[in-house]
């Protein structure tokens, strides 16, 4: 059952992020010219593949996890009101305790998770700059300034990353 359900997940999310990245370039390639003076060579590359990444993930794993989940506590809360109601009863309260905390968890990762998101597109921005321009880095001898300035990138997501 569970291999069924596994294997659901992940042809239903397989499809649905085809679809998702097929709508995403035909918008991008539907954008005025002045849209990709603001973007870097990285940033639509990165976008398509980080964020329908984590929709994949999200589809194929964390939902098939979620209601496996969910479906546990409610037959343990069966059993427990049918074995032993007054106990079942008093770790109800810790209960809201859990969902409140994970509340304020989930928001904190979502947010840190849109910062790391930013920081990577810079970071692959850089990178795929200097690699397709690389003659060009060679030739004005900016490799050491280029590295300086991935560095100062990944620095910046690796300090952010290691405060939270």
């Amino acid at each position: 059952m569970v291999y069924m359900a596994t294997v659901g997940f992940v042809y239903a999310g397989e499809h649905i992020i085809a679809e998702i990245r097929e709508r995403f370039l035909a918008v991008i390639l539907r954008q005025i010219i002045a849209f990709f003076d603001e973007l870097g060579a990285g940033d639509i590359n990165t976008r398509i593949t980080a964020d329908t990444n984590l929709v994949q993930e999200g589809i194929s794993e964390k939902v098939r996890l979620t209601l496996t989940a969910i479906a546990t506590f409610v037959a343990a809360f069966v059993i427990g009101f049918v074995g032993y109601w007054k106990l079942t009863l008093i770790l109800c309260s810790t209960v809201v305790a859990i969902v409140v905390t994970l509340g304020f968890v989930g928001t904190f990762v979502a947010k840190l998770s849109k910062k790391y998101l930013g920081h990577f597109a810079k970071g692959r921005t850089i990178t795929e700059e200097v690699i397709s321009s690389i003659r060009n880095a060679a030739a004005f001898n900016s490799q050491e300034k280029l590295a300086r300035r991935y560095e100062r990138v990944a620095q910046r997501l690796t300090f952010q990353m290691a405060v939270s």
